[in-house]
């Protein structure tokens, strides 16, 4: 991420992240989901 990421590029770049780190349906994963939806950011 760069100081010009909006909101939605920092949700992927998060997602990809914690996909990266744990498996894509991994706990990890729908925790940054489920933060991201709930600021409103999808």
């Amino acid at each position: 991420m760069t100081s010009n990421t909006d909101y939605a590029a920092a949700r992927e770049a998060t997602l990809k992240a914690a996909t990266d780190l744990y498996s894509a349906d991994g706990a990890e994963v729908k925790g940054v989901d489920a933060a991201w939806a709930g600021v409103g950011v999808k």
